[in-house]
C-alpha cells in the first residue's frame, strides 16, 4: 500500500487505473495462489490449469515485450518443470 501511495503523491508513472488495477490483481492473488496449489492434484483440471499458467507465462512474456527473451524461456522451464514434473510431499 505505501508503494501506491508514494508513486501516487510523487506523481510516478503509475496512475490511479493501474493503481486500481493492481490493487484488484492483488486481491485476487488468493485465488490464483489456490489454482496453482491445485496443479499438483491428480485429474483432467489440474492439468488445464498448469497449461493456462504457462500460456498466459508465454503470452504475457509476448504482449508486452513483443517476444521471448532467453531468460523467459529459462523461467518458462523452470515453471513447466515444476507444474508437469516435479512431486511434492504434502502435510494437510
Amino acid at each position: 500500500m505505501a508503494y501506491y501511495f508514494v508513486a501516487f503523491i510523487t506523481k510516478g508513472v503509475y496512475n490511479e487505473v493501474i493503481i486500481v488495477g493492481w490493487t484488484i490483481l492483488a486481491f485476487c492473488s488468493p485465488i490464483f495462489a489456490y489454482f496453482t496449489w491445485m496443479t499438483k492434484e491428480k485429474g483432467i483440471f489440474p492439468k488445464i490449469i498448469s497449461i493456462g499458467i504457462i500460456l498466459v507465462s508465454v503470452l504475457s512474456s509476448i504482449v508486452l515485450f513483443d517476444r521471448l527473451r532467453l531468460y523467459d524461456i529459462i523461467i518458462n522451464g523452470i515453471i513447466i518443470y515444476y507444474l508437469f514434473f516435479k512431486k511434492i510431499k504434502r502435510i494437510i
